[in-house]
């Protein structure tokens, strides 16, 4: 009896003890955060804790119908229905598809493999003899990248393989699996050589940005821009973008698809945007000559 109730005593005086320890530390944790990046991340991590919801930005960038991203026969091929956590939703895989039949894109990359499941589908539907780059961030690389990301989004890094659903797949074979950091990423030959980009990396600030920028570099003239997550449970994502397309001259004629969490933009020979007021899809009209 007086056994357990040593050990009941030690295991209660060594939490007030702890207890104590925090309340004391604390102050300087607080003096110090801004200095070191692992204490900046333990009070984001202690205030999510607590409780803390980041105010939803509002979404600005303008909308357009479902329907103006359709390919005109209304007909695109859809691999792997089943949603997991981390994907596109099945209304989002539709309309990327829709816009890869509209688009038909030879060269494609995306940024952020996850599970190969966008991946898959955008090279089902582009033209026969399509090739797709993929680049992810392998997960020994999580602790060292150029910016920080979001504690929400480490457990898609940490996988057991990116592009799981593409691997046993014939489409597969067309597709090109790149593994590094997307902010230290020099894509070299591949610059300005691509039909379409989709971005779908970290969904922090700052590599929204980054990848962004990556992205412009690697389109050529009339390339089809795509982000995912804008207006839903990323705010950086919205800020970003809000950011783009209120300051930046280029991204003016973005277009958020309703319905979903999907952007684009049609980048011209000038690395501006381009976009018909009532056509979101110039080059459906031959507008842009690819």
């Amino acid at each position: 009896m007086a056994g357990g109730f040593n050990v009941w005593w030690r295991n209660k005086s060594n939490f007030v003890l702890r207890c104590i320890f925090c309340l004391a530390r604390f102050p300087w944790i607080m003096l110090c955060a801004p200095f070191t990046r692992a204490r900046r991340e333990f009070v984001k991590q202690l205030s999510t804790l607590l409780g803390w919801a980041y105010p939803r930005p509002r979404a600005i960038v303008s909308k357009c119908p479902i329907a103006s991203v359709w390919p005109p026969d209304g007909a695109c091929r859809v691999l792997e229905p089943v949603q997991a956590d981390g994907n596109v939703s099945l209304i989002e895989l539709l309309c990327i598809n829709g816009l890869v039949r509209k688009k038909q894109p030879l060269r494609l990359f995306e940024i952020g493999t996850f599970d190969g499941r966008t991946s898959l589908n955008m090279i089902a539907n582009a033209p026969e003899g399509a090739k797709l780059w993929t680049l992810d961030l392998p997960p020994q690389k999580i602790n060292s990248t150029v910016y920080s990301l979001n504690e929400g989004e480490k457990s898609f890094v940490n996988k057991a393989g990116s592009g799981a659903r593409f691997q046993d797949s014939s489409c597969g074979e067309r597709i090109i699996q790149l593994y590094a950091d997307s902010a230290k990423y020099n894509p070299g030959t591949l610059i300005s050589t691509m039909d379409l980009v989709f971005v779908d990396g970290s969904h922090t600030y700052n590599y929204v940005l980054s990848d962004t920028r990556l992205a412009m570099k690697l389109l050529r003239p009339g390339g089809l821009l795509i982000w995912h997550d804008y207006d839903g449970v990323w705010p950086d994502v919205t800020n970003a973008l809000n950011k783009l397309f209120s300051e930046d001259p280029r991204m003016v004629h973005m277009r958020s698809i309703e319905g979903t969490t999907l952007v684009f933009a049609v980048i011209d020979s000038n690395n501006g945007a381009l976009l018909n007021e009532h056509d979101p899809f110039p080059f459906a009209q031959g507008l842009v000559k690819l």
